[in-house]
């Protein structure tokens, strides 16, 4: 069984098929098959469709994610705080299998960590031997679920936009 178990998003917003801890103490692994019939690619360049980059990203915060969770052994509520750098160097299209992996970063104490609730990460997403992006991340670990922001009214949130 994969570490997926321990992610709490589910389809159609889960973005890895699998998630291996690493023999790296300090990283995971995971791939994803982006189908052709995809809800994204109706409308993203109809004719030359391409997986949007936020979405390579957020499968690598998925993955940093499992990562938190597995390392704690339970479901952690938690939220990407932060993407420190990014790049994207191939299109991903329809078909393509894309390997990622997220490494745990401890360099800063004071932003990665148990103590602080911040874990930074840094990724890479690869279709074989090719990069296609790269990234570094922070995410919080928070304490409890978070705060629901909705106001009282039956949409919740504000009216105005």
């Amino acid at each position: 069984m994969t570490a997926l178990r321990l992610l709490r998003q589910t389809h159609p917003f889960r973005f890895l098929d699998e998630a291996i801890l690493s023999e790296d103490p300090n990283a995971i692994v995971g791939r994803r098959l982006f189908h052709v019939d995809e809800f994204y690619f109706q409308g993203h360049f109809p004719g030359d469709p391409i997986v949007p980059g936020v979405l390579l990203l957020e499968a690598m915060a998925q993955l940093s994610r499992v990562y938190i969770n597995a390392r704690h052994g339970t479901i952690r509520h938690g939220y990407l705080a932060k993407v420190a750098s990014a790049s994207f160097h191939r299109i991903v299209r329809p078909g393509d299998c894309v390997q990622f992996r997220a490494t745990l970063v401890r360099t800063d104490p004071g932003m990665a960590g148990e103590s602080s609730g911040y874990y930074a990460f840094k990724c890479g997403a690869h279709i074989g031997r090719e990069r296609v992006a790269r990234a570094e991340l922070l995410l919080h670990e928070a304490r409890v679920p978070a705060f629901d922001f909705r106001s009282d009214t039956e949409g919740g949130g504000s009216n105005e936009c």
